[in-house]
């Protein structure tokens, strides 16, 4: 378990959501409750193949994770992150925080240009579910390593198992 002190980055993550969004509003995006504005979220950091392989702006493999199209999807993906601290938050260290959130992202942007050339995407959810994945994957980890580590049970001579046998059918010998 992890000191409560190690997780400034929690809170850093989730303050760098929140301050993206305001950022936003404050620079003229107008549509809070919703609307999508293609101009507007590209400004802003969105990927695309057009924008991040044909043009060379690969920052955009990481700024997407901060641009939310509006209050509810921001709201949605903060909720996700409140979760995964609350429940994981003293089983992961600060810096491993980061580095499987950026990662999960880059790797979540590319496959998305690979499989959808021609869309746009924005949001924290591929990084957010990055996190729930590694726990997950850390979790079975652990599962597999205390079965290979527990104890294992004798087993039974063939002779044990032949006299049940006869006691049970009531063979005397």
């Amino acid at each position: 378990y992890i000191s409560n002190r190690d997780n400034w980055s929690h809170i850093l993550l989730f303050i760098l959501f929140v301050g993206y969004f305001l950022m936003m509003l404050a620079g003229g995006y107008n549509d809070v409750y919703g609307g999508i504005h293609l101009g507007q979220m590209q400004q802003w950091g969105a990927i695309s193949k057009y924008l991040c392989i044909d043009r060379c702006e690969f920052w955009r493999l990481i700024s997407y994770s901060f641009v939310h199209v509006s209050i509810w999807h921001l709201a949605v993906n903060l909720v996700l992150f409140a979760l995964f601290v609350y429940f994981y938050s003293g089983l992961l260290r600060s810096w491993l925080l980061w580095i499987v959130f950026i990662c999960t992202s880059i790797a979540v942007g590319l496959m998305f240009i690979l499989l959808y050339p021609h869309e746009m995407l924005l949001g924290a959810s591929g990084g957010i579910m990055g996190l729930y994945g590694y726990r997950i994957g850390k979790g079975i980890d652990t599962l597999i390593d205390d079965i290979k580590k527990r104890p294992k049970k004798k087993k039974k001579t063939k002779t044990i198992f032949y006299l049940r046998i006869c006691q049970e059918r009531k063979i005397c010998f």
